[in-house]
């Protein structure tokens, strides 16, 4: 998943460098080893989120659920810039 387009690592580095995102990504490392991990729980926690989505919808409380959706979206955003990133890093090694 090397980036095809600098905007691709653009987008990468727009999704983690911020205060909200490393904070996150902080509490997330704890235990793992490897970055494809982290994303992977990245992942796991906007399925989860998903989830809470549709149960909060079934409730009528859609306000929540648009929440939910959302953080999802972020979460999965974040877990493709690490990955992307990752595939940079590797590349660049590999290359030298």
């Amino acid at each position: 998943m090397k980036p095809e387009h600098p905007d691709e690592l653009r987008a990468a580095l727009d999704a983690l460098l911020t205060p909200d995102a490393i904070a996150e990504l902080a509490s997330y490392t704890r235990g793992l080893r490897a970055v494809d991990e982290l994303a992977a729980r990245l992942e796991h926690e906007a399925v989860r989120s998903d989830r809470a989505s549709e149960a909060y919808a079934e409730r009528e409380r859609y306000d929540l659920a648009a929440g939910e959706r959302e953080r999802a979206a972020v979460l999965r955003r974040r877990a493709k810039a690490l990955r992307v990133l990752d595939a940079l890093r590797t590349a660049s090694g590999n290359a030298g």
